[in-house]
């Protein structure tokens, strides 16, 4: 990661700024229980309850399934390119495209009923 946040923020295409602040976010939290390319299961909860504001909705049971999904490679930790996939599926479903990301062994749904804020809901497949 060689260029600081200001970097960034100086891009005038805002896909490039979106971009940048996927990877000014993840070396925020990353790098503090030792290792800089990766997240660990708790940098990983503090970067998913600070920045997502479906975060604070999550339970610590829900964030260990995703670090279990998300870790594809079983290191015990998320890298950028496991980050990113989780990412990718939240925008999926921000957009419409999807009302769930389905992973590995869990599905991550987030619906809007009757309630306007936002429900996240981490199921898993074999208990629906």
């Amino acid at each position: 990661f060689s260029e600081t946040p200001d970097v960034y923020k100086r891009r005038t295409a805002l896909l490039d700024q979106a971009i940048g602040m996927l990877i000014v976010t993840f070396h925020k939290y990353n790098g503090k229980d030792g290792d800089k390319t990766t997240l660990s299961k708790k940098e990983l909860k503090e970067l998913i309850q600070k920045e997502l504001t479906i975060g604070a909705k999550l339970q610590d049971t829900e964030i260990q399934a995703l670090m279990k999904d998300l870790d594809r490679n079983g290191d015990q930790v998320v890298n950028f390119q496991e980050h990113v996939t989780f990412l990718g599926g939240l925008a999926m479903i921000y957009s419409g495209t999807s009302g769930y990301i389905r992973f590995r062994l869990h599905t991550l749904q987030i619906t809007d009923s009757a309630n306007p804020e936002i429900v996240l809901q981490v199921k898993n497949f074999a208990s629906g």
